[in-house]
């Protein structure tokens, strides 16, 4: 389905040829937007439960930076999108069977160090008013 953002911009377009996000659940361009479970989110194994929390939790905390600031919108920053990219790139020391399979193949993989990345930046940050 369509999701239309700032601007008349349209996700799926803006998601070619891969998907990008702030720590999996914000977009730059489509303000008052959090997803769950973005791309980038799901890790290989182990619970879903303590992404999803943090998720929600951040959303929250935006949410009440909203009302009482009384913001109508707020969107992150297309910096902070691109930060955590070039973060969640992968790396020989993150390299998987389908990179040995596939040299020079772009793509984007989950890894312990984002899935720390995010609980250590659970907090309300890196968010455009």
């Amino acid at each position: 389905f369509q999701i239309v953002g700032r601007k008349g911009v349209d996700l799926n377009e803006k998601w070619k040829p891969y998907p990008s996000t702030y720590l999996s659940m914000c977009v730059d361009d489509f303000p008052n937007m959090f997803m769950c479970l973005g791309p980038n989110s799901i890790i290989g194994a182990g619970s879903l439960l303590p992404i999803l929390e943090y998720t929600v939790t951040y959303a929250v905390q935006a949410t009440m930076k909203m009302q009482r600031e009384r913001l109508k919108s707020m969107e992150v920053k297309v910096e902070c999108v691109r930060d955590f990219d070039d973060y969640i790139e992968v790396s020989p020391i993150l390299s998987s069977e389908f990179d040995r399979h596939s040299p020079g193949a772009t793509h984007r993989t989950t890894s312990l160090r984002c899935v720390l990345l995010f609980r250590r930046n659970s907090r309300l940050i890196a968010i455009a008013t």
